[in-house]
């Protein structure tokens, strides 16, 4: 390490040569930190030791973060594809030994969802409700994750269709009556 100084005037007695000097005698006269090194006290030795292990383990512990990271990126997305699914469902069910007796499927066309999703824009701060790509992205996610649910319990006769269109205590109405038809089957 060469350790060069340009002071234009002596300040309080010192001067350029003697500043370089003092430095160049404080690295021991070695040009590398490995003399810095082997010149150092046993204790700044130890330290020093300690930080470079330290920084090592540091980044091979950053590195197994990223590399688990990236391994878990590409299975997330299955994992919701698969996690989401009525299979899952009925398997996890027959776990508890249960299963799901009827599926009530509400039937509403698309644009009574649209109305509903601006009304509620209006009058519950659902600002997002008001953006026609949010209505459009959230009857997507229904068509291509609810949807396919409902299907699947159709095959089976689980699906009980009740008309969704009317005041909500009418659609609740309906609801209860479905339900408590099916109370005790």
């Amino acid at each position: 390490m060469t350790v060069s100084a340009a002071i234009s005037a002596p300040v309080s007695g010192v001067d350029a040569a003697n500043v370089a000097g003092t430095v160049a005698g404080a690295a021991g006269g070695h040009d590398s930190l490995v003399g810095l090194f082997l010149n150092a006290d046993p204790l700044v030795m130890f330290i020093m030791l300690l930080l470079v292990v330290m920084s090592i383990a540091s980044w091979a512990i950053i590195f197994e973060k990223w590399m688990t990271f990236h391994q878990l990126a590409g299975r997330s997305e299955n994992f919701e594809n698969e996690f989401w699914t009525a299979e899952a469902l009925d398997k996890l069910l027959s776990l508890k030994k249960t299963e799901i007796g009827a599926v009530l499927f509400l039937q509403v066309p698309d644009e009574e969802l649209i109305s509903r999703m601006i009304n509620r824009a209006k009058t519950s701060g659902r600002a997002d409700d008001a953006d026609e790509q949010v209505q459009r992205r959230r009857l997507d996610v229904y068509l291509r994750d609810t949807l396919p649910v409902a299907e699947h319990y159709g095959k089976i006769d689980k699906v009980v269709e009740v008309e969704g269109v009317g005041s909500i205590d009418e659609i609740f109405r309906k609801l209860t009556q479905e339900i408590d038809s099916r109370k005790g089957v």
